[in-house]
């Protein structure tokens, strides 16, 4: 079911359009699990997915040296709690889950570049709204909200195992992504969570959504053949899916009229 938290901020609009590429084989593989894949953090090629800025070194630095000086004792208390929350940080990402989306009214060629590797590749076009309706139906706790875009190396005062995943650095910003996360950190002391790591192969989650509600429509590449548009409209009928297929608006010829 979907959860709220503040630090995943909402869109203003409910219908806003959100879209999701992805290459040929994935598409299929959506259709035949029925749902949406949400990976695991750590294995996103982003390594800084899941971390603390920057920022966040001289601020604790500066801070901890005062209180050392006001209170000893507090001191030692807060670096314990320091080395828990680097621990518990990093395991974060091994048992955090993300299924991202990119928001625009219109298709993205710098998206089309970025997560298709060809021609034949695809990209599902549906809308904020639709999103969460399609995951409040789920077992699992799922936080919605777009993704903040901050400065890594001077952004600060993050202490929170759910917050980091709700930012990236500004250099992602052409991606606009609205995100889907969902947390499933076991429960245990240090020294257990360190013991215990994903199974071998688990490289996120299928997450069961009504796929008919979820999609309006699928556009194909810019580039795509005929051929290929065939076969994407054989595949949507194989799943019992009546969405239309459009072809790429960079596809159209010039007007120089």
């Amino acid at each position: 079911m979907i959860k709220t938290s503040s630090w995943f901020k909402q869109p203003q609009k409910q219908d806003i359009e959100i879209w999701r590429y992805m290459d040929f084989a994935k598409f299929v593989s959506t259709l035949e699990n029925k749902g949406l894949f949400f990976p695991r953090v750590s294995c996103l090629e982003d390594k800084h997915e899941g971390s603390h800025p920057y920022g966040n070194i001289d601020f604790y630095k500066e801070m901890y040296k005062k209180i050392k000086e006001i209170n000893p004792e507090m001191y030692k208390s807060l670096q314990e709690l320091d080395k828990i929350l680097s621990v518990t940080g990093k395991i974060a990402t091994d048992w955090t889950y993300i299924n991202s989306w990119h928001i625009n009214k219109s298709e993205s060629v710098a998206m089309w570049k970025l997560y298709s590797r060809n021609t034949d590749s695809i990209a599902i076009k549906s809308t904020y709204s639709l999103l969460r309706e399609s995951l409040n139906n789920s077992e699992e706790n799922v936080y919605i909200g777009k993704v903040a875009y901050i400065d890594f190396r001077k952004y600060k005062k993050i202490r929170d195992q759910l917050k980091p995943f709700s930012l990236k650095d500004h250099s992602f910003s052409h991606e606009r992504e609205l995100r889907a996360v969902i947390q499933k950190i076991p429960i245990g002391n240090i020294k257990t969570l360190k013991e215990i790591v994903p199974a071998k192969g688990d490289e996120g989650l299928w997450i069961s959504v009504d796929l008919d509600k979820l999609i309006e429509s699928v556009y194909v590449s810019p580039g795509s053949n005929n051929s290929f548009k065939e076969l994407v409209s054989k595949i949507l009928k194989k799943y019992a899916l009546n969405k239309p297929i459009c072809s790429s608006f960079h596809d159209k010829d010039p007007n120089y009229s």
